[in-house]
């Protein structure tokens, strides 16, 4: 591991737990499929255990050894990739990829955060090879890997309506930066730094209708409702 996703493997291990108000769970609703394998690991796992608070059927799938989605699901979930180690292994998957793709066109619900976004890119590279590679194609960006990073953490609040929920929720944001990309087409930034009223860096937005990519780490805890919101909305897709 670099010392980036060490970092943030750090943050998120000393993340805030789900309070005890949310011991008993909802009926199940929804199946969520969480990417879930030494690659896929950086992400508040708060975040999976409100989703299956709410009313999600955790379906844990590895990206590395499957070679397909899970069946029967209404949404997504691929938390940060840790990409020294994983990335060019990763972007080979071309079968998962395209499932990916069509699931979302399709109206899936696919939430993606931290560096998952490079593997999601139109294409690619890393800090050892300046080459551009296809990556999955899902996001409008082409994406260059650095070797350094900048970390951000504070409060931002939702800009527009989506998957996440209603205009004006507050969360909590961290990021690692250890990654820059170019826009293909223009993009709406919908998670702006609180307080803040020239702020315009691109930290997260809808892709379509029913999906949304962060560059950072939102913590669901600050704000249960984003975690509620997203498997209502899976529910709509596929329901038990």
């Amino acid at each position: 591991l670099k010392d980036a996703d060490l970092f943030v493997l750090g943050c998120l291990a000393n993340a805030v737990v789900v309070p005890d108000a949310y011991d008993s769970p909802r009926e199940r609703k929804t199946r969520i499929a969480v990417a879930s394998d030494l690659a896929f690991c950086l992400s508040y796992q708060s975040n999976i255990s409100l989703l299956s608070y709410f009313g999600a059927e955790i379906i844990p799938f590895s990206p590395l050894a499957d070679s397909r989605l899970p069946d029967n699901i209404g949404g997504v979930y691929f938390p940060g990739l840790v990409t020294a180690t994983y990335l060019e292994e990763l972007a080979e998957k071309s079968t998962i990829a395209n499932q990916l793709k069509k699931f979302s066109e399709d109206g899936g619900v696919v939430y993606l955060e931290g560096s998952s976004l490079v593997l999601c890119s139109q294409q690619f590279n890393t800090a050892e090879d300046s080459n551009m590679r296809a990556g999955w194609g899902l996001l409008p960006i082409e994406a260059k890997v650095t070797e350094s990073f900048v970390p951000e953490c504070g409060d931002v609040r939702l800009m527009a309506y989506s998957i996440l929920g209603e205009l004006e929720q507050s969360l909590k944001f961290y990021a690692e930066y250890d990654y820059s990309y170019q826009l293909k087409t223009p993009l709406k930034n919908e998670l702006k730094v609180e307080g803040s009223q020239s702020d315009s860096k691109l930290r997260g937005y809808s892709f379509n209708s029913s999906s949304f990519a962060t560059n950072g780490y939102l913590n669901f805890v600050a704000n249960p409702e984003v975690a509620e919101a997203i498997v209502e909305n899976s529910s709509v897709v596929f329901s038990l």
